[in-house]
């Protein structure tokens, strides 16, 4: 009799040895069977848990897939698929933070505009590796932190701008760059920045600070430009003094007038130190910045 196939069960002539095949043949498939129909429902509880938290799976996975084993040569198990589910995880996280970080580190600018004779803004935006300047034409101009050899931060108040704070870079072979608060409207008036100005110069500080470890914030004027200040300053003081004693009073006719003569000079001596202390110029840490060398509405910036 010929030997037929039917659902990968083969049915022979009855007798003992055949019957006993049969019944092997059958428990087989049977087991392969459970054994499916066992991994479709691990797989169907463990996307379930996974679901709860919070991992995203195709929701159609048990009815794309006959088995677990199919859904990636990895993952031959439940063991397998939760490994590969967490990589996914862990991956989506990293690719956040590092969206993240590239968000936090997006370049700091400051927009301004020096003057009449300029049409239009002139943009600095503060890169890892360079100061980068850019003009109504476009055109883009970097200074490498490396080639800047100092940074000085200032107070330098004219009589339109008392308000007006300087920073200045010197890069080696290059002019002195001149960075103010002060932006020009136009009809000899001036607006003040320092809401943007005060976080760009930390900014560029501290990006400076970073390629030179060592270095120094130079705060205050120029030691030529203090010369020049503190020799002024002393022939005012006693220019002033002179005249106290040189230019006829009503005072003169007292027996005590020079005392008081004296004691107004000694009342002036106060101004004068503290004018010459507050511009002598020095170094401080590119983390220390003292609060006079920043426009005051803005130092927390």
């Amino acid at each position: 009799m010929a030997i037929r196939q039917r659902s990968h069960v083969r049915f022979v002539p009855e007798t003992h040895e055949n019957t006993m095949l049969v019944k092997t043949q059958i428990l087989q498939w049977l087991r392969k069977r459970l054994a499916t129909t066992s991994s479709m429902r691990q797989h169907r509880r463990g996307r379930l848990r996974r679901q709860g938290s919070g991992v995203r799976i195709p929701s159609g996975a048990p009815s794309l897939f006959a088995s677990a084993a199919e859904l990636h040569p990895v993952a031959r198990d439940h063991t397998g698929i939760l490994r590969l589910s967490q990589q996914a995880a862990l991956q989506a996280a990293r690719f956040r933070r590092n969206v993240s970080s590239d968000r936090m580190a997006e370049p700091v600018t400051y927009r301004r505009r020096r003057g009449a004779i300029s049409r239009t803004e002139r943009e600095w935006r503060v890169e890892d590796d360079a100061l980068v300047t850019r003009g109504g034409s476009g055109r883009e101009r970097r200074y490498r932190w490396s080639d800047i050899v100092s940074v000085r931060l200032l107070h330098d108040p004219v009589r339109t701008r008392p308000w007006r704070y300087v920073f200045e870079l010197q890069p080696k072979h290059a002019r002195k760059i001149v960075i103010d608060n002060a932006h020009y409207t136009g009809e000899r008036a001036f607006e003040e920045r320092s809401e943007s100005y005060t976080p760009f110069v930390r900014a560029a500080v501290a990006r400076w600070a970073a390629v030179h470890p060592k270095g120094r914030a130079l705060i205050g004027e120029t030691p030529k430009a203090y010369f020049f200040l503190t020799i002024a300053a002393l022939l005012a003081l006693g220019a002033l003094a002179y005249a106290l004693v040189a230019i006829p009073t009503p005072l003169d006719s007292l027996s005590y007038a020079p005392a008081i003569k004296l004691g107004v000079i000694l009342l002036m001596l106060p101004f004068f130190w503290r004018a010459v202390i507050k511009a002598i110029p020095r170094g401080v840490a590119p983390d220390a910045i003292p609060d006079r060398a920043l426009p005051p509405n803005s130092n927390s910036g």
